[in-house]
């Protein structure tokens, strides 16, 4: 049985990062360094986020 904030803990802390994400790809151009290095990992913090919100959240709300 797991508990409840096991999973909403990691679902808290990553929403900071993701409204850094949007704002750093709404200001950035796609060739600015910090845009080339962070990308590749903010790509899979996105997919993580969104299995996590469809699989998890419900689960936990319920």
């Amino acid at each position: 049985m797991t508990r409840r904030g096991d999973m909403v803990d990691p679902l808290t802390n990553n929403v900071p990062y993701v409204a850094i994400i949007v704002a750093s790809n709404r200001q950035l151009q796609p060739d600015h360094l910090v845009m080339q290095l962070l990308y590749p990992h903010w790509q899979k913090t996105l997919a993580l986020n969104a299995a996590a919100r469809n699989n998890l959240v419900p689960h936990v709300i319920c």
